[in-house]
């Protein structure tokens, strides 16, 4: 994948989805707040229910987010392991 230059730097630090804030979300190619909000909704959501997001693929229940902009965001996006209680 080759990320658009300004977006190069992000690929360096990229963004746990389980904790990143919409804000830093929305920095995201090609996401603005309305799908960065969606996003951390789906989040609270999941952790509502004592889950968590367990893979990137799980995003495809976002409204606004399939296969196409998934694989856009896949390099900019991490998963922290999860914390062993």
């Amino acid at each position: 994948l080759n990320p658009p230059r300004d977006h190069i730097g992000l690929l360096c630090q990229q963004l746990d989805i389980q904790s990143a804030s919409a804000a830093e979300i929305a920095t995201l190619p090609g996401v603005g707040r309305s799908l960065a909000n969606a996003i951390v909704q789906y989040r609270q959501h999941l952790a509502s229910r004592g889950e968590r997001i367990t893979n990137l693929e799980s995003l495809l229940t976002v409204r606004g987010i399939g296969p196409h902009t998934l694989g856009r965001l896949r390099p900019y996006l991490r998963l922290a392991p999860s914390k062993s209680k």
